[in-house]
């Protein structure tokens, strides 16, 4: 049986995450791989079952996320990650 206290800390970190607060260890781990045009022109949406989702607002953005896809992956792997893809689709940032 989970103990309430880990039920309420995940419960906590759950909304924070969807809040998109900033202290969410992906986000932060997100921030520390993009450069800052490419964080301002995407956002976390979620992760389900090892991938994660991320809004891009442009197509020519969308495009360059893409290509560097695999290079984003393997250095969230680095970070201590355990994502097995990025999904990018086109969807409001701010």
């Amino acid at each position: 049986m989970d103990n309430i206290k880990d039920i309420i800390k995940s419960v906590i970190e759950d909304i924070s995450y969807k809040k998109g607060d900033g202290t969410n260890p992906i986000e932060v781990a997100w921030k520390e791989v993009l450069n800052g045009k490419e964080v301002e022109h995407t956002k976390i949406i979620g992760e389900k079952d090892k991938f994660l989702s991320i809004y891009v607002d442009t197509p020519a953005w969308l495009y360059q996320m893409k290509i560097k896809k695999n290079t984003i992956l393997k250095k969230l792997q680095e970070k201590g990650f355990s994502f097995r893809g990025i999904y990018f689709k086109l969807g409001k940032v701010k």
